[in-house]
């Protein structure tokens, strides 16, 4: 993650990540696409660290979110972003890229 003091703006990687074609900037909640999406490609294998990062960048509280994949939105938008990391499930769900993994696999982790 990178934060642009002069700007207040953060750029987060995979976090508060956007699937489909989003515009430029974003006003709507696409929280649970971002859970959806997290879950079918396991982006994150475990929520507790997700949620003490989540909880980091709101205490920073940026006033422009730039995440790498869909539209940039304001610090108006991003408290529903920051309850959904911490409240919502988002960790892998048994799939890698979207294909379930042999039960095999399962036993691994």
């Amino acid at each position: 993650m990178v934060l642009d003091e002069t700007t207040s703006s953060l750029v987060p990687a995979d976090l508060f990540i956007q699937p489909g074609d989003q515009p430029p900037i974003v006003t709507e909640d696409l929280t649970p696409q971002m859970l959806t999406l997290y879950r079918k490609i396991g982006i994150f294998a475990h929520e507790e660290p997700v949620r003490r990062v989540a909880s980091r960048v709101q205490k920073i509280d940026p006033a422009w979110i730039h995440p790498m994949h869909g539209g940039s939105f304001k610090r108006e938008l991003a408290p529903s972003f920051y309850q959904a990391l911490r409240e919502q499930e988002l960790a892998y769900d048994g799939m890698l890229r979207g294909r379930e993994l042999p039960i095999e696999a399962h036993a691994a982790y």
